[in-house]
């Protein structure tokens, strides 16, 4: 009687073990499924983020080129050349747009610390706080956006017979680039995992 009860137990334990140790897989793969997640989605970010950054430094280059003709021209030869003020608009809308979607990648926009680093669990609340809100104001630049890109996409340009399309395409197209780069962030704060190519 007294074999069969403590062969019962140890039934029950060896169960209870099992039962523990199935637990403990889940979790550990569920996070290595996150961990993992993670990486692939930071790897894709990190080859866009190398993309967006070639694509600004061209496009400030161009401005810089397109500037520099627009003074001699006006200044030297007397003669304006008046296509380089719509090619520098155009120039200039892409960059802010793009440079605020990889400054959002980078968290390089202006910040103001108002708690000591010590304050760790505050700091990661207003971070996600702050991401929700980029998230929000975001989307509702990428929906406006569109709705203005395609609205004027038979108006042109004042010097130019460019279409104002490829113009403001660039807010809904950066507005959606900052979204995606918020989320990536919110994914870090939520499974306590960090980037390294900070600034």
């Amino acid at each position: 009687m007294l074999l069969a009860i403590n062969n019962c137990k140890l039934i029950k334990t060896l169960k209870i073990t099992k039962c523990v140790y199935t637990v403990i897989v889940i979790v550990i793969g569920v996070n290595v499924m996150q961990d993992t997640f993670f990486r692939k989605v930071t790897k894709l970010f990190d080859m866009l983020e190398r993309i967006l950054f070639w694509f600004i430094f061209l496009l400030f280059c161009v401005l810089i080129a397109i500037v520099f003709l627009q003074v001699i021209s006006r200044y030297v030869i007397s003669s304006p050349a008046l296509w380089t003020v719509d090619m520098a608009l155009f120039c200039l809308m892409w960059l802010t747009m793009m440079g605020a979607a990889l400054c959002v990648r980078k968290e390089a926009h202006l910040t103001i610390d108002l708690f000591p680093n010590e304050w760790d669990k505050t700091i990661k609340i207003l971070s996600i706080i702050a991401n929700f809100v980029i998230i929000i104001i975001s989307l509702f630049l990428v929906y406006q956006g569109t709705i203005y890109a395609l609205d004027s996409f038979n108006k042109t340009a004042g010097m130019t017979d460019i279409s104002l399309f490829y113009f403001i395409i660039s807010i809904p197209l950066g507005s959606l680039l900052m979204v995606l780069f918020a989320i990536e962030l919110l994914i870090g704060l939520f499974s306590n995992q960090e980037r390294m190519n900070k600034l």
